[in-house]
């Protein structure tokens, strides 16, 4: 037997420590910093009990929002109808993250107060009403790259290197694609 060598656990702490720097270093300490002048900081914040909501940060909530709008219904689809059982099974898991991942937008929506969606976007539709379309491999096929397009669009977002914001108001999805050969 292998002598237990602390690494995984210095791992886990070094990963919990970085996360708890991240949550106690206010943004407003970044005012300071070459590069980041205050006005650009400040542009489209709105003031909240809970410190400055940028433009970004209320971006960031309303693409959380619009995904599961149209992403927890293909998986609770997926979970139901599914060709596969690894598929159902990647339905099943969705089904649990995005309900999940919902009632935290929601609850971070309910204390910050910036305005949500309450039905998915027309090409979100689109898609949805695409996978419904779909049978057997096809149906595999769609459930597994729209998601994975959109929910990579939404990562580089929250990783600051995604797509230009655009507003649910201007009538394009805040996630689109990098290709559109799947689309309609």
């Amino acid at each position: 037997m292998r002598p237990h060598s602390g690494t995984g656990t210095g791992l886990v702490v070094v990963a919990l420590t970085a996360t708890i720097a991240a949550l106690v270093f206010p943004v407003w300490s970044y005012a300071d910093r070459a590069g980041t002048p205050p006005a650009r900081l400040a542009a489209g914040s709105a003031p909240t009990r809970c410190g400055p909501l940028s433009a970004a940060d209320r971006d960031f909530v309303v693409r959380v929002r619009l995904a599961g709008l149209w992403a927890l219904p293909a998986a609770q689809q997926a979970a139901g109808r599914a060709p596969s059982r690894a598929v159902e099974a990647a339905g099943r898991h969705l089904v649990t993250d995005h309900t999940y991942l919902g009632v935290r937008v929601r609850d971070v929506a309910a204390r910050l107060r910036p305005a949500l969606p309450s039905q998915p976007t027309a090409e979100q539709r689109i898609w949805l009403d695409r996978l419904t379309e779909a049978q057997g491999r096809t149906y595999e096929e769609v459930f597994v790259t729209v998601p994975r397009r959109e929910h990579g669009t939404l990562f580089s977002v929250a990783a600051g290197s995604g797509p230009p914001p655009a507003t649910p108001s201007s009538g394009r999805s805040p996630t689109t694609p990098y290709d559109s050969s799947w689309r309609t």
